[in-house]
Order: C-alpha cells, then sequence, then structure tokens
C-alpha cells in the first residue's frame, strides 16, 4: 500500500459560513497519475468529530461525529478534486493539529 498525505495548505471555508464551535476547511488536489484498476481509499484520523467529509459533491462520512473514516474513493477522483471537510473547531485553528488525511493506493 502507498499513502499520500494530504497536509497543508488546508483553507477555512468563508466564515460566514463556519460557527465559532464547527469550521469547514477545504484542500484542492490532483488525480494522483497510473491508477488504472487500482484500489484508492481516502482515510481521514480526526482529534475532533466530524460533521462532513464531501469529495466533490460527494458525502463520504455516513455516521457524523465519528473520529475516523476509510472510504473507497478510485471512482470520485477527477483531475481536479476539492475535499471539503466540517468539523468541531474553531475557526482559527490549524487544521494539521485536528486531522490526518491521506489517500491509500494498493499497489
Amino acid at each position: 500500500m502507498h499513502k499520500i498525505r494530504l497536509r497543508r495548505v488546508w483553507k477555512l471555508q468563508d466564515q460566514a459560513t463556519s460557527s465559532d464551535s464547527v469550521a469547514c476547511f477545504l484542500r484542492k488536489f490532483n488525480r494522483p497519475t497510473g491508477l488504472a484498476g487500482q484500489d484508492v481509499f481516502l482515510a481521514v484520523e480526526s482529534r475532533v468529530p466530524l460533521h462532513s467529509v464531501l469529495l466533490g459533491e460527494h458525502e463520504l462520512l455516513s455516521s457524523p461525529d465519528s473520529l475516523t473514516l476509510r472510504t473507497p474513493a478510485a471512482h470520485l477522483l477527477q483531475p481536479h478534486n476539492t475535499l471539503s471537510i466540517t468539523l468541531e473547531a474553531a475557526p482559527q485553528t490549524d487544521f494539521d493539529t485536528l486531522a490526518d488525511v491521506w489517500l491509500e493506493i494498493d499497489d
């Protein structure tokens, strides 16, 4: 298995859509090359409850308030992707202190 960590470059979505206890962070990334027929999973390990995980327009989180997510994502990946994660956090918090996110690619 190969991991691609999605660190840094997380941007807080417009403050108007974030409350004092919930914040939404966005990260753009490109589809990894050479994925012909390989299984790809999106994984999230959060230190605070997750409210929503969107890849493009697709909601991936089936259990709100969970701390982890691992879901198939190969069929959802586009050449250019936007990942949106809403979780319990003050909007001024740095995302990398709240959660770890990565793609898992089966070799």
